[in-house]
């Protein structure tokens, strides 16, 4: 089982009072990926309730730039990617940035389930064998340290 497999590579490399600083920098970038995920699906929702945007043009305009920056949708995604960058950097002072980042596509499937579960997208079946393809790879950089 590829999690079990994960869970005992962090048992055997972060050990003592240095494995409490990984596991914490692994919750917070738990936390990263759930919260990108759903800052995705907050960003969609806030979107939705505009008109659409089809040009710069309409993108532009004073008025459609009012009704982005209001939306509370939106301002809470900007909220929840706020708090993001904070986690990440705190992350990011324990963990090496080239094991660290790629574990950041794992947010492909947090939105791909909760675009699924609240936005009722259909979600193909190629498209869930991708993000099967995406975990496979963050398995395989985590065993990498091994």
């Amino acid at each position: 089982m590829p999690v079990n497999a994960l869970i005992n590579y962090f048992r055997r490399v972060f050990k003592g009072e240095k494995r409490s600083a990984m596991m914490f920098s692994i919750t917070m970038v738990i936390i990263c990926i759930i919260g990108a995920g759903f800052g995705q699906v907050l960003l969609k929702m806030g979107i939705s309730q505009l008109d659409s945007i089809n040009s710069f043009n309409d993108f532009f305009q004073a008025q459609t730039l009012f009704k982005i920056l209001t939306n509370l949708y939106i301002i809470t995604a900007f909220i929840c990617y706020a708090i993001i960058v904070m986690l990440w950097l705190g992350a990011m002072s324990n963990l090496n940035v080239s094991f660290l980042f790629p574990l950041s596509s794992l947010a492909y499937l947090v939105t791909a389930l909760a675009a699924w579960l609240l936005l009722k997208e259909t979600v193909s079946a190629m498209h869930w064998l991708g993000i099967c393809l995406i975990i496979g790879g963050c398995v395989f950089i985590a065993l990498s340290k091994a």
